[in-house]
């Protein structure tokens, strides 16, 4: 295999098989080194505990039978011998004359300790010279032992063969695993919430919600990154507050000169030039409006819950008593969304004013499902060229080549509904509609 395709399957497994999140992250960097551990620990236990465990029970054991065999074989009353067997071993002996060996199935006693011992028994008697029977029920073993044509039965506990410690090490082992796996669930889940929580935080301030009395808390880490957080949330909140104020200042200052001049052109003679004054004072005056609304926003509008099917209507109903063909359709699983209801509207009715004056039918569309709201455009006007879509959102930037020149807009309307959108913390995007013109494309979070 080529280094390029070691590289490959490391990048695929980076991208498909790492868990998204962090908290996911977080217990598989914990459990995946603890469940390493167990299993090379399990597997040294194995080769090792089990084998000499193993070992021991099988000598022991093989060796009881070939000293009780050997004292049956030179005692002329064997029956004293089984009875000192079981007093002193705890071995129970029969002994059957000219008996044969009863082989059974032994595929239930498939056990490493087993294996041993059948090998043991192997070795010492022979491996078609004794028979093993295992009765479940009563967790006994028969050990059957073929020598000089008599056949000697052992009845032993399955404890003799059997080592009960090792599952007990094996359950301490996946008990203790399950109870620190358990622990770092508790600690991370901790540790994940306050980021959480600074994610929840950051998202509502970026969408321009109120955002709620918010400690830092956690780690040192993610205290600092939470700290930072609210001063550059104090930060841009000093700078708007500053905006708006200059913009008040600004507005002042302009309105005034321009107003005196509007009085002083009504007090003159009407001619040619002053009705060419009076249109360029006009059209000042409405750039400086458009230029102060688009700047000054609505970040003192405060988000509140509203139902997007009815402010919709409003607007498609002020444009219908028009004699606007506008078609509306609504695949809505709830209604009520947090929006700032003015800057919203305003929003809408910008793009459904500039749709009207350059298509003869206008189709939205609303989809809301739990998680986010889209709100779908369609018109079957000139459209906007694709090179041109990302300009179009620039302040005072117009397309003199595919729209009207003398519509009197400023180029200011889709500049304010992108702002409008983004504080939402949602986006707008520009397409082809299947109508043959523009389709606007708004999706913010429900």
């Amino acid at each position: 295999m080529s280094l390029t395709k070691i590289k490959n399957f490391f990048r695929y497994a980076k991208i498909k098989l790492m868990p998204k999140t962090l908290f996911l992250r977080f217990m598989l960097i914990i459990t995946l080194p603890v469940i390493i551990l167990q299993i090379i620990s399990l597997v040294v236990f194995f080769d090792n505990h089990w084998t000499r465990i193993a070992r021991r029970l099988s000598t022991s054991l093989t060796g009881e039978f070939k000293q009780v065999i050997y004292q049956i074989e030179n005692s002329r009353d064997y029956q004293e011998v089984i009875a000192q067997t079981k007093q002193n071993l705890g071995l129970n002996v029969s002994i059957e004359e000219q008996g044969q060996l009863k082989i059974v199935k032994e595929s239930n006693l498939d056990d490493i300790l087993y294996n041993h011992f059948r090998n043991y028994m192997e070795q010492e008697f022979g491996k078609n010279n004794f028979a093993i029977e295992y009765n479940q029920k009563q967790s006994i073993f028969t050990v059957s032992i073929l020598q000089n044509n008599k056949i000697v039965n052992f009845t032993i506990p399955q404890k003799r063969i059997f080592s009960w410690s090792t599952y007990l090490f094996v359950a301490w082992m996946i008990a203790t695993s399950v109870l620190l796996i358990v622990i770092a669930m508790m600690f991370m889940r901790i540790q994940v919430r306050s980021i959480k929580r600074l994610a929840n935080t950051a998202e509502r301030f970026g969408r321009g919600l109120e955002v709620e009395k918010f400690k830092p808390e956690g780690s040192s880490e993610v205290r600092a990154a939470a700290s930072a957080f609210l001063r550059m949330k104090d930060r841009i909140k000093r700078q708007v507050t500053e905006r708006t104020r200059m913009l008040a200042g600004v507005s002042h200052d302009l309105k005034t000169p321009i107003t005196r001049m509007k009085l002083q052109l009504a007090m003159m003679q009407e001619d040619e030039n002053i009705n060419d004054l009076n249109k360029d004072i006009n059209d000042m005056e409405k750039m400086i409006e458009g230029y102060l609304s688009f700047a000054r926003g609505e970040g003192k509008e405060a988000s509140v819950p509203c139902n997007i099917n009815g402010e919709l209507l409003k607007i498609i109903r002020k444009y219908n008593k028009q004699k606007n063909n506008i078609d509306y359709h609504k695949d809505c699983s709830k209604e009520l969304v947090d929006i700032r209801p003015n800057s919203f509207n305003r929003c809408i009715d910008n793009i459904i004013s500039n749709a009207r004056r350059y298509a003869t039918k206008i189709e939205i569309e609303l989809k809301i499902s739990n998680d986010e709201l889209n709100i779908i455009i369609d018109d079957n006007g000139p459209g906007i060229p694709a090179d041109k879509r990302e300009e179009v959102f620039r302040p005072f930037f117009r397309l003199d080549d595919s729209r009207n020149p003398e519509t009197g807009g400023v180029g200011l309307g889709l500049s304010i509904s992108k702002d409008v959108i983004h504080s939402h913390g949602g986006e707008i995007k520009l397409e082809d509609s299947p109508i043959g013109g523009l389709r606007v494309n708004i999706s913010i979070p429900a």
